[in-house]
């Protein structure tokens, strides 16, 4: 059973730890050497107690942990993050979605230990403020970092994180509302991937940013739920991130045809785009853009109500992967 067991994902490990006390046991035995810690789909997510055990074993063993998620983990508390502290010397990918009593102050302890940092991800951890700003500026390593739903974070905060992360190469940021295209100042050469989701005070202005700075490296650029964009920054889009293979306009809902058409003139080398919930877009604005970006092979139409089911049938024929 034990060999068996060493072939289980950590996630299943954890779960099987949670049924009885012999699976416990056998479940936490050193024969596995754990680098990367996944509690993400354990039922009801992990508790301290068994994140505890996890992280004694591995000390026990003088394993080093390379990466820890903790998804969906409603009843972990700062005492597992103060243990991730102990362990953080050799940490580089940390990933916390929906962890509601994970605070600020335990975070910020986590992240001064951890300067090897690479990955830095905070989801909807209700707990966690602005106030972690400080310590992500001492994260310079950091190439990937996304955050959402810090309600207090400010375009001047983002840019103190991106003016020290200069190897940054993924940049996300939803639900933040005081966030604006100023928080565009000062970004990396190096970024390949930004996602500015559902940021209400974002608008046209973006692209003056976007054209007074160093993005020839960007390849996927998400606007999805910034509902004040509109046809004419989009149209100009095109003029400056021609290199775009990936683009989302979800939930844009004011963005028309037009817009299409300037995607087309200018992004030719789109290969995945995202129009869905956009119920301005017809079937003439998808035919620009089937014509143009040779390389597109997938759309989100979802509801494109004006879209007709005879033009899906059409694209889907042509080769293109529609999800409708």
């Amino acid at each position: 059973l034990v060999q068996i067991l060493s072939y289980a994902p950590f996630a299943e490990l954890i779960s099987c730890a949670q049924t009885c006390r012999q699976l416990r046991s056998l479940s936490l035995t050193p024969s596995r050497p754990w680098a990367h810690l996944d509690f993400g789909g354990v039922a009801g997510g992990a508790s301290d107690a068994l994140c505890s055990q996890a992280l004694l074993h591995v000390a026990q063993m003088t394993l080093s942990v390379t990466a820890v998620e903790l998804n969906d983990c409603p009843r972990l508390t700062d005492d597992s993050i103060r243990l991730l502290a102990q362990q953080g010397n050799s940490l580089q990918i940390l990933v916390f979605k929906d962890c509601p009593k994970i605070t600020s102050s335990a975070l910020k302890l986590l992240l001064d230990n951890t300067p090897r940092l690479e990955q830095l991800t905070i989801q909807r951890c209700v707990e966690v403020d602005e106030s972690i700003v400080t310590a992500l500026c001492q994260c310079p390593g950091l190439t990937k970092l996304g955050l959402s739903h810090l309600f207090e974070l400010t375009d001047v905060d983002v840019q103190q994180i991106t003016t020290v992360t200069k190897g940054l190469r993924l940049l996300s940021l939803q639900h933040c509302p005081r966030l604006s295209s100023q928080c565009l100042k000062g970004l990396s050469a190096t970024l390949q991937c930004l996602r500015l989701e559902s940021l209400p005070r974002l608008n046209d202005d973006v692209i003056e940013e976007i054209a007074q700075g160093d993005y020839k490296q960007l390849r996927e650029l998400s606007f999805q739920g910034c509902n004040n964009l509109t046809d004419d920054s989009c149209t100009e889009l095109s003029l400056y991130l021609p290199q775009l293979r990936t683009l989302s306009l979800a939930q844009c809902y004011i963005l028309t045809d037009a817009s299409l058409l300037g995607i087309a003139k200018g992004c030719r080398r789109l290969r995945q785009l995202d129009v869905s919930y956009c119920n301005n877009i017809t079937n003439r604005g998808l035919l620009d853009i089937a014509q143009s970006c040779l390389s597109l092979t997938q759309l989100d139409l979802r509801e494109c109500s004006l879209v007709t089911a005879g033009l899906v049938t059409r694209l889907i024929a042509a080769g293109f992967y529609v999800h409708r």
